[in-house]
């Protein structure tokens, strides 16, 4: 089964290398963002390959991530 790999920087860190997290796939990635509190910027990667960069925005109360 293919995984990709959710790196992400916690919300408030900023000296500390990124974390990364299995996810089976992009949406699962995103929600498991939003639930780690990632601080908006997020890669999604498929071993060493970069698939995706999502920024998280917060307009008007309705946040989306999108594709950077």
């Amino acid at each position: 089964m293919r995984r990709f790999q959710l790196h992400y920087q916690s919300a408030g860190i900023t000296n500390h290398a990124p974390d990364q997290i299995d996810v089976p796939d992009i949406g699962t990635a995103l929600v498991v963002a939003d639930i780690l509190d990632a601080d908006g910027k997020i890669e999604i990667r498929d071993g060493e390959a970069l698939v995706a960069r999502f920024e998280r925005r917060d307009n008007s109360g309705a946040p989306f991530w999108q594709v950077g």
